[in-house]
């Protein structure tokens, strides 16, 4: 358990920040897709919920791989769709998370988890229709940048959830 939500936790973490040193991203999220994908199938005998992330994960990988030949529109559906196979990515990883604590009794890691996912799930569904609901007159950029920072905030307490667990759940 603790090797495989080790290489998801690494997983995630590639894919949520990106790291570019003179146009060249040196932490590709091909590499993040590869690292969660290992972790999920290293976990998903454990919870049913890991087999779905890491389907989940291929799909990415194949939206990934898709972007490189879209174009305008087209890219911006595929950025919806990455979005919310995301969003069903991290709530199956916080599931799984869940449902192996509740199995170990486990109850504050439990209950850390669906929290989280629920969070996660409100703020992703904010974050993309944020411009559109606060990208206005009255509260311009501001509605933005809060959205920005409230996802940010929420994607690194799914990653310490990920991080506290991998040592403590057998």
């Amino acid at each position: 358990m603790r090797s495989g939500l080790n290489l998801t936790f690494w997983g995630q973490l590639l894919l949520i920040v990106d790291f570019y040193v003179n146009g060249f991203d040196i932490a590709p999220d091909v590499v993040g897709l590869v690292l969660n994908a290992w972790g999920c199938s290293a976990v998903a005998q454990r919870s049913h919920q890991f087999q779905i992330a890491f389907y989940l994960t291929i799909a990415m990988g194949v939206f990934w791989l898709m972007s490189f030949f879209g174009s305008g529109s087209d890219l911006r559906m595929l950025a919806y769709i990455s979005s919310a196979c995301n969003c069903w990515l991290i709530w199956t990883l916080l599931g799984g998370i869940r449902e192996v604590a509740l199995q170990q009794e486990r109850y504050d890691i439990a209950e850390s988890a669906h929290v989280r996912r629920i969070v996660f799930v409100v703020l992703t569904v904010c974050f993309m229709l944020g411009p559109r609901l606060f990208f206005n007159p009255f509260t311009g950029l501001v509605g933005v940048v809060i959205s920005w920072v409230l996802m940010l905030a929420i994607l690194f307490m799914v990653l310490s959830v990920i991080h506290r667990t991998r040592g403590q759940l057998t």
